[in-house]
């Protein structure tokens, strides 16, 4: 159903119009989406808070105490990189918010990466 309030899109993060979306029932409340972004996301768990799919959203691979070590413009770039490296001591850090291990990030980004 359309949006008939103005609010955030959760897939993107970018104002959504009233008119320009829609909105669905989330726990004890409503979210909105725009439509672009439900028919590109449909299927799929892309939030842009916690798992945002975009090329801008900057990955970072954190050492076991969470000090940065590098960061990444996206996730097949933070994957080519743990080529050869010890999985276990390391985790993924999704725009300083969201921490996930190795294996957590793989199976989020559904890629088809060897573990």
């Amino acid at each position: 159903m359309r949006n008939k309030y103005h609010g955030e899109c959760y897939r993107c993060g970018k104002d959504c119009q009233p008119g320009a979306g829609h909105f669905e029932r989330y726990k004890s409340g409503w979210r909105t989406q725009h439509a672009d972004c439900a028919i590109k996301y449909r299927g799929t768990s892309v939030h842009y808070e916690t798992n945002p799919l975009n090329d801008d959203e900057k990955f970072h691979l954190l050492d076991k105490d969470g000090k940065i070590l590098k960061e990444y413009k996206n996730a097949e770039e933070v994957l080519q990189d743990l080529n050869g490296k010890n999985k276990s001591e390391f985790f993924i850090d999704i725009k300083m918010h969201h921490m996930l291990t190795v294996p957590e990030f793989v199976n989020r980004y559904q890629t088809n990466w060897r573990r």
